[in-house]
């Protein structure tokens, strides 16, 4: 036997679990949005820390040992742009992985 009001309450239960499954998905979306912000502008500060600690640390060894020809600040700015470039590696494997998973 079929109660009366049976159809309108699994209407209502199919209405809010659509509901529900919307905003679950645009929280997910805002999520991966949040994440590519945070991974790009953590980049973009590793880098300039990178650089700028590779820079100081170079001058200040050139000086320490006395090299006039700065041969320590480059090393320090090619230990920063290979750290970069790792960097950068990482955040494009982490990019394709994301992309793998949906």
């Amino acid at each position: 036997m079929r109660l009366a009001g049976s159809g309108r309450i699994g209407i209502r239960e199919r209405m809010e679990n659509k509901d529900k499954e919307k905003e679950d998905k645009e929280l997910t979306e805002k999520r991966k949005r949040f994440r590519a912000i945070t991974a790009v502008s953590a980049f973009s500060v590793m880098t300039v820390f990178d650089f700028l600690a590779g820079y100081l640390i170079g001058d200040w060894l050139d000086v320490r040992f006395q090299t006039g020809s700065h041969i320590f600040r480059l090393v320090g700015l090619g230990v920063a742009l290979l750290g970069m470039l790792l960097a950068l590696a990482d955040l494009i494997k982490m990019a394709m992985l994301a992309n793998q998973k949906e």
